[in-house]
């Protein structure tokens, strides 16, 4: 509360000294605060790995991005005022009425660089009675954002966005990498105890693996310690299992942290805020979202996963038995002062659309994201199984939901095109299969009720190029040519080809589809969808890939090509 009110009333007295100004004098401020902050963005980072963050690493961005802010401004003001004497004269009323007006979102941006600024320094997660993040403990996984009225800092971090992809356009945009700057900036804060170090230097972090993760995390509660020790009569119980919510899944990542980001004490400390994952969610490339840790490995018991947004009771003062009691944030703790490179599991829930793209330990610490493996982490099997190989159709990456099934009666290697799929899609001659190649075709079918896959199929047919197999031996073919058949509502069916063969060894790009769009599959009741690939004889083919997308690939189990 007493945050809000301290910005708030910031707001309103640069506004008002604003509008007192007059209109010309808050055009200059405008474009000078917004060029200010787009140069303390822009250098803030660099300038504070360089210079700050081995001397003062938690305090070093917030001193150089307020620094360069504000003196920048201060100086770019000073220069105009002595290059700029005049001024417009205009009625009294309309000059201030406009001014107030422009002076808004000056007053904004002021307030909103100095506040997130003031965000970045190593406070506890409650800054003056705010919380930028809430959770329930009654309802695990709901996790609930904040923000400050008058919203300054979102103000700042938007129009910053805007500049960067418009009139001060830079080589990457400014929101790619921060989604969500004043969350992220305030999520860092959210550390095992204050004392932990809240930034990490450039290398820091290094991802092994990632792979999918199809168990439950548990959730503990902690005994609130009693006279002096633990109450030992309550051990830690399991009070219930964390499973995604729906349309999502965990991502277990198996992550290297450098000792250098060790504590003061040796000792390497994070907590769930401090970890989060940045990436892309359906086809489009220009916008990203960020989620943080919502598990990690159990030191104790590394078979389990634990469920981290909850918060566990410290002991009580030795010389004070009636203190209250007082919590920390779950997180992680190495066992021992770290002399070498900490591996630990963590986990994120993310939705099925999300392509993850790096990892942030801490602040500056990024690491890409490698290809989802084929390792998955399943609940323990009570009973053992039977081992069988796979089939056309199973999904090598298990847990992984594909957007067509293939069907295993019609994949398969082909002269031509039958006769059906050649009506429907207006090719009754077939096609023209090159010399020394054989015709390879992956069909499956999809139906309209799985409304939560038809964007992406349909996506990955009009738009992706990397739709190709791969043989036993790694090597990959690309598509040369795609079909698509759709049932109408009255029965008829409606299809369309693409055929390019010169695709067939090169990462081409297949042309879309013209005919056939989005809302006739969405209004049909069913269909086909087929790929084609040129195979050189005597070459067996494994499985088909969709590019890496979470909807990944599946195995196909067919004779090598004929001779």
């Amino acid at each position: 509360m007493i945050f809000i009110i301290i910005t708030l009333l910031l707001f309103l007295g640069i506004a008002f000294f604003q509008a007192i100004q007059g209109t010309f004098s808050a055009i200059i401020m405008a474009v000078l605060t917004m060029v200010s902050a787009a140069i303390a963005v822009n250098y803030y980072a660099p300038l504070s790995q360089q210079y700050l963050l081995s001397h003062v690493p938690d305090y070093g961005d917030a001193c150089m991005l307020a620094g360069l802010f504000f003196v920048t401004l201060v100086v770019l003001r000073t220069i105009t005022d002595n290059f700029i004497r005049g001024n417009i004269v205009t009625y009294a009323w309309p000059d201030r009425i406009i001014a107030g007006l422009i002076s808004i979102p000056t007053s904004l941006m002021i307030v909103g660089m100095g506040s997130i600024a003031f965000q970045m320094l190593p406070f506890d997660e409650q800054l003056m009675f705010f919380n930028r993040f809430t959770y329930s403990t009654d309802k695990p996984g709901e996790l609930q954002q904040n923000s400050i009225f008058p919203y300054a800092d979102d103000f700042a971090a938007g129009m910053l966005a805007m500049l960067s992809d418009g009139s001060l356009r830079s080589s990457q945009s400014f929101a790619l990498p921060y989604p969500d700057w004043p969350g992220e900036v305030c999520a860092q804060r959210i550390a095992f105890q204050r004392e932990s170090k809240h930034t990490a230097m450039p290398g820091a972090l290094k991802i092994v693996k990632a792979w999918r993760f199809e168990r439950a995390l548990l959730i503990k509660k902690y005994p609130t310690p009693r006279r002096y020790r633990w109450d030992r009569r309550g051990k830690i119980e399991v009070i219930g299992k964390y499973q995604p919510q729906g349309n999502h899944y965990f991502l277990a990542m198996q992550i290297e942290i450098d000792p250098k980001a060790a504590d003061g004490d040796g000792y390497l400390r994070f907590s769930w805020g401090q970890i989060r994952v940045v990436g892309f969610r359906g086809l489009n490339r220009k916008k990203t979202y960020d989620y943080y840790l919502i598990g990690m490995q159990d030191e104790d018991i590394p078979a389990k996963y634990n469920y981290m947004r909850i918060k566990v009771p410290l002991p009580l003062p030795k010389d004070n038995d009636e203190a209250p009691v007082r919590y920390r944030n779950y997180g992680f703790v190495s066992r021992a002062r770290v002399d070498g490179p900490v591996d630990v599991n963590v986990v994120f829930e993310l939705p099925e659309d999300f392509t993850p793209w790096f990892v942030e330990f801490k602040r500056w610490a990024r690491s890409a994201v490698p290809k989802i493996s084929e390792v998955v982490e399943k609940e323990p099997v009570v009973q053992a199984q039977q081992p069988v190989g796979p089939r056309t159709g199973e999904v090598v990456r298990k847990g992984w939901r594909a957007p067509i099934k293939i069907d295993p009666q019609t994949t398969g290697y082909i002269d031509n095109l039958p006769s059906d799929i050649a009506n429907a899609v207006g090719h009754p001659s077939g096609i023209e299969v090159p010399s020394g190649k054989r015709l390879l075709r992956v069909e499956g079918w999809f139906t309209p009720a799985a409304s939560s896959l038809l964007r992406p199929i349909f996506g990955a047919v009009q738009r992706i190029a990397q739709v190709y197999v791969v043989d036993d031996s790694g090597n990959n073919y690309f598509a040369v040519g795609k079909y698509i058949i759709v049932k109408r509502s009255d029965g008829s069916m409606t299809g369309e080809l693409v055929y390019q063969p010169e695709f067939g060894q090169i990462e081409g790009r297949l042309r879309p589809f013209s005919k056939i769009g989005f809302s006739d599959i969405q209004s049909s009741r069913g269909g086909r969808i087929g790929y084609l690939f040129l195979i050189p004889p005597g070459v067996k083919v494994t499985r088909l890939e969709t590019g890496g997308r979470p909807f990944e690939s599946q195995a196909i189990s067919v004779p090598p090509a004929p001779q």
